[in-house]
């Protein structure tokens, strides 16, 4: 894997602006279903969601950018 284009990647989205996406958005970004999303959650594969509310959580989205970043690069 190309772990130089992989940091310049992460440390890109280390400074962007926090934003916080809600699961539809991360499903779009990811191409996963819910279920999916939730057992890699649980198993430690996939970024861990904040509480927004009551009933909601949201991602930090430079959390899913950077997940998918390892993805494309093959890291682990």
């Amino acid at each position: 894997p190309d772990f130089t284009k992989l940091r310049e990647t992460l440390m890109q989205n280390q400074s962007k602006p926090k934003r916080a996406i809600r699961e539809t958005e991360v499903r779009n970004k990811t191409g996963k279903s819910h279920t999916t999303i939730w057992r890699d959650v649980k198993e430690g594969r996939f970024p861990r969601p904040f509480k927004i509310g009551k009933r909601a959580v949201a991602w930090d989205e430079a959390d899913v950018d950077n997940w998918i970043v390892q993805q494309q690069a093959g890291a682990p």
